[in-house]
């Protein structure tokens, strides 16, 4: 069963987009998580929290280690 926060275009939430930016398994690349829509991560992308490669960005290490902070 896959937990992650359903999508709504037009007012991400930081924990959505956590949702993507934490799965890169330490090299980096995001993975997109079983469910996860393809429009999230192109939503990050717009966004700059991760790059054209599909590295996660400085931008996007920061929102997730901000929102560890606060969990």
């Amino acid at each position: 069963m896959n937990n992650a926060p359903i999508f709504t275009q037009e007012n991400p939430t930081d924990a959505q987009l956590i949702s993507i930016l934490d799965h890169d398994y330490g090299d980096g690349v995001v993975y997109i998580p079983e469910n996860t829509p393809w429009s999230l991560y192109t939503f990050a992308r717009k966004l700059g929290y991760i790059n054209e490669e599909g590295f996660v960005t400085p931008k996007g290490k920061i929102l997730v280690t901000n929102y560890q902070k606060v969990s």
